[in-house]
């Protein structure tokens, strides 16, 4: 049994029962909650779709790159269940975040559980695998121990390779990071915030080979794989990273600190049921029952754009701002205020951090699937660095009045 689903990405897409059945799951529903961008429809009033269709994009991806190789190449005798499971990866590949997507974990939970025996529940891939064994069992899905540690390791690769190593590059690509889940969300991201990108993924994986167990495309393609990571680097640069969005999200951070102290979120972390309760609208179940506490206050902010204030920003900056925020701390004036100011260091890069991701993709030339070859360095013309350095200085409340000063004191 087949249905059909209308996703404004890539059409009508074609869902088989087995995927169907794990999609009307209340566990996986919860994502339909989720944005996928976080808090960045604050900025760009079009960034407001979810997790749920993400999730369902990379399903649909995987099996399209998965079912063009074994078409042409029968050899690799790859059967209609492999395809289905990596599918079953892609869509269970996000199942673990929680509200406000990577916030959750990165300004939230690494607070609040760093240090701690839950520590490990911090990354979103954990909580996954922890989530679909749960799923697996509780609802007692049709697949083997085997089938469903392959699923994960898809997921997480922290197992070792049982299958052919090519299966672990389709879900999530750790070698070169080229893979479904970066086409989807770059396609459908760039989409909702107004920025032109033209990824064709058709043409990629029609031309997709296995060779030597690796996954190798026309050397043709080449620079279209490229672009994709260079959209990559323009949309941390221009939305992921946006200076109005970080402010937004260290106020949202304050929140969810200010909603754990009546609800235990980071307690109960290790409590599937109790994690899946972690939507976005978590706030505004909050400030229905109580209406007057720090999380109404801040989101009343958020909505009238009274926002936390970026005080220092800079890129690439020779001043070591760690070693000067450091020195910042004992100075009596800026100590008065330590609770208002947030030191933000982040990176932006084409996703193999000062590395060249291209170095890691392996091609063909012409129609010599036997042997795999690395791009010439000279066929692109590359960026000189791959990654850059952002330094913010963010300011609660009042503390404003700290940027002129810090700026003339410490040189920033």
């Amino acid at each position: 049994m087949y249905k059909y689903f209308l996703d404004s990405v890539h059409g009508n897409i074609k869902i088989c029962s087995n995927i169907l059945q794990i999609i009307h799951l209340p566990e996986f529903q919860r994502l339909k909650k989720i944005r996928q961008l976080g808090n960045a429809h604050y900025v760009f009033m079009g960034a407001t779709h979810t997790r749920f269709e993400h999730s369902i994009g990379v399903s649909y991806l995987c099996g399209q790159l998965l079912t063009n190789i074994k078409d042409n190449q029968p050899t690799l005798n790859i059967d209609d269940r492999t395809i289905l499971l990596v599918k079953v990866a892609g869509l269970f590949h996000d199942i673990g975040h929680g509200c406000f997507s990577h916030l959750f974990d990165s300004h939230f939970l690494k607070v609040k559980l760093t240090g701690t025996e839950l520590e490990k529940y911090i990354d979103h891939e954990y909580r996954s695998v922890k989530i679909i064994k749960y799923i697996m069992e509780k609802y007692k899905l049709p697949y083997t121990e085997e089938e469903i540690s392959f699923i994960c390791n898809l997921i997480t690769h922290e197992e070792e390779y049982l299958r052919a190593p090519f299966l672990y590059e389709i879900v999530s690509n750790i070698k070169s990071g080229l893979d479904c889940d970066k086409i989807d969300y770059l396609i459908r991201d760039t989409r909702s915030v107004g920025i032109r990108s033209s990824i064709n993924y058709d043409k990629m994986f029609m031309g997709a080979r296995v060779i030597d167990n690796t996954i190798c495309y026309p050397y043709d393609d080449a620079l279209d794989i490229f672009q994709l990571f260079h959209l990559r680097y323009i949309m941390h640069k221009k939305v992921y990273q946006h200076k109005t969005i970080r402010e937004i999200d260290y106020m949202i951070a304050d929140v969810l600190c200010d909603i754990d102290t009546r609800l235990d979120i980071s307690g109960k972390i290790s409590n599937i049921d109790e994690f899946c309760k972690c939507i976005d609208c978590i706030t505004d179940i909050d400030i229905f029952m109580h209406p007057n506490t720090t999380t109404s206050l801040l989101m009343n902010r958020i909505g009238m754009r009274d926002l936390y204030k970026c005080i220092h920003y800079s890129i690439n900056d020779k001043v070591n701002v760690t070693e000067k925020y450091i020195e910042m701390l004992q100075d009596d004036k800026i100590s008065e205020n330590i609770m208002n100011v947030v030191l933000d260091i982040s990176t932006i890069n084409y996703n193999m951090k000062h590395k060249n991701p291209m170095d890691e993709i392996y091609f063909y030339i012409d129609n010599n699937i036997e042997k795999k070859v690395k791009l010439n360095s000279n066929s692109i013309i590359y960026p000189t660095i791959f990654q850059e350095t952002i330094s913010m200085i963010i300011a609660k409340n009042n503390a404003t009045f700290l940027g002129p000063y810090i700026k003339e004191k410490y040189d920033l």
